[in-house]
């Protein structure tokens, strides 16, 4: 009895030890991330400084303004990507507080980037910074942000939500061009000017709302946008450019009330469709119909047009 006794305290000793080194064995930690790749990335030289992990994981951090970029062929994908000693390797960035730009083409081309944190001190993003980042699927841009780049978000076509803040007075050419997962936008108060392209080929963008502050609307800043349904055109609007809303093919009410337009040829070229059906009603300020403006508009059923109106143009 004795013998029996003391196997059963071996074997429960036994399996205290196993229990112990399991749980020791499940508590430890994952290993931190490694560095695999460092160096500098500012304007001046070493003012900003970059790590790379091997998670793909882009950590920026330092004071001032980020280098300018270029691109170069991957010799891989034969496609553009960013000539920044990063190339196509990043995952997420993380941009420290302390930095003030990000550089043209920074990320162009980095199509596994699903994320981006941008820090209140960065004031300006360049030119094609994060352009055909298809993984990224928002971005919240800081309010001190004052100017967007050129391209800056072009073919970022996982890209659903983005919001301009206030401090933006343009939207540049190109800005948001073929992001064709883009839904909504709200255009801020602070704008005074779409650029030409800045949403053309949007083609899951639904609704748009353009604020009394635009004066200008650039050549085919919304062409393409076939999801889109409903526009408004304030009457501050003095400016549009060609085809600016043209093959907007899911477009089923416009409203109009821009007092005078110069330009504006073929803006809503193609709009709408005979299956959809479109109407189109003029606002009480506007005096004059441009040349073309409904051009080749094959949907459209319904125009009213005000007192208000003393012309109406060629074609319109």
């Amino acid at each position: 009895m004795k013998r029996k006794g003391n196997l059963c305290g071996i074997f429960a000793m036994a399996l205290i030890l196993v229990l112990t080194l399991v749980l020791s064995v499940g508590s430890v930690s994952a290993a931190e991330p490694t560095i695999v790749d460092s160096g500098n990335c500012g304007a001046n030289g070493d003012n900003i400084t970059w790590t790379l992990d091997d998670a793909g994981t882009l950590t920026i951090s330092g004071e001032g303004e980020m280098a300018e970029y270029t691109y170069t062929n991957d010799s891989l994908s034969k496609k553009y990507i960013t000539s920044a000693p990063w190339g196509n390797r990043v995952k997420s960035v993380s941009i420290q507080d302390g930095v003030t730009s990000i550089g043209s083409w920074a990320f162009l081309r980095c199509t596994d980037m699903t994320s981006v944190t941008i820090p209140d001190s960065v004031t300006s993003i360049g030119n094609s910074a994060f352009s055909s980042c298809a993984g990224l699927t928002s971005v919240t841009i800081p309010n001190n942000v004052t100017s967007i780049g050129t391209a800056a978000f072009d073919e970022c076509t996982g890209l659903k939500t983005v919001t301009i803040p206030d401090s933006v007075t343009i939207i540049k050419n190109g800005t948001f061009a073929h992001c064709t997962g883009l839904t909504s936008v709200t255009v801020p108060d602070s704008v005074t000017s779409i650029g030409g392209s800045a949403f053309s080929g949007c083609t899951g963008l639904t609704s748009v709302e353009i604020p009394n502050s635009v004066t200008s609307i650039g050549d085919y800043a919304f062409s393409y946008c076939t999801g889109l349904t409903s526009v408004t055109i304030p009457d501050s609007v003095t400016s549009i450019g060609d085809w600016a809303f043209s093959d907007c093919t899911g477009l089923k009410e416009v409203i109009y009330n821009a007092k005078a337009i110069t330009d504006g040829s073929y803006a809503f070229k193609g709009a709408g469709t005979a299956a959809v059906g479109m109407e189109v009603i003029f606002g009480e300020s506007v005096k004059e119909i441009p040349n073309d403006l409904f051009y080749d508009c094959a949907g459209l059923t319904s125009v009213t047009i005000p007192d208000s109106v003393t012309s109406i143009g060629d074609y319109a």
